[in-house]
Order: C-alpha cells, then sequence, then structure tokens
C-alpha cells in the first residue's frame, strides 16, 4: 500500500464454512490486518459476496475454482490460468470491484 498507494482496496466478503472453524479464524484475521491497513491510509474499502465476484466474472454465482481460473485467463489472455486457484480469486475480485465502480460512473 505504501509503494503503489492504491485509491481502493477490494475484498472478498468473509465466508466460512462450519466443518472449517480454524481456516475461518485465519482468514479473518488475515482480512482484518487488510482491512486496519487500508483505513488507515483511508484506501477506500469495497466489499464483494463470493457469488457476486463469481456473477461478474463467470456469469452465475456458483462457478468453481476451476472456472474462476479459466474465465480469468480468458478475460486477461493468459498462456495459462492463474495458480494456485487463490490467484485467480484476488484478480476476479479486483475485476468485479472495477467493473462495480464503472457501472456507477455511468449512473
Amino acid at each position: 500500500m505504501t509503494e503503489f498507494k492504491p485509491h481502493i482496496c477490494a475484498v472478498e466478503q468473509l465466508y466460512a464454512h462450519y466443518k472449517h472453524p480454524r481456516t475461518a479464524i485465519l482468514m479473518g484475521h488475515a482480512r482484518g490486518v487488510i482491512l486496519l491497513a487500508a483505513q488507515r491510509r483511508s484506501i477506500r474499502i469495497e466489499q464483494f459476496a463470493a457469488n457476486r465476484i463469481k456473477q461478474s466474472v463467470v456469469g452465475h454465482g456458483h462457478a468453481s475454482k476451476a472456472q474462476m481460473q479459466r474465465a480469468i485467463q480468458q478475460i486477461w489472455h493468459l498462456k495459462t490460468p492463474p495458480q494456485p486457484p487463490d490467484v485467480a480469486d484476488a484478480l476476479a475480485v479486483a475485476l468485479c470491484c472495477g467493473r462495480h465502480i464503472a457501472a456507477i460512473q455511468l449512473r
């Protein structure tokens, strides 16, 4: 954040499955640090539900990790799907946010 000075921080809303409470706790910690860092730098924060991100990128809200990877690969003309799948997810959050901001500006 210090080096690139973004104006917006886009994050996925936290979703946790009851079968994986440890994962939810770890993700909550990481997400909290990111949100705190953005807030302390007065960076606008946009949060999106996972199904909204998938809808924005793939066209339906229940896309698989593999579908997200292929969609990101196609959208950005990448030679191979982003690896690991979490990289595609991060790119999808950014793309969803960009589309959201563009839609607001068109109103």
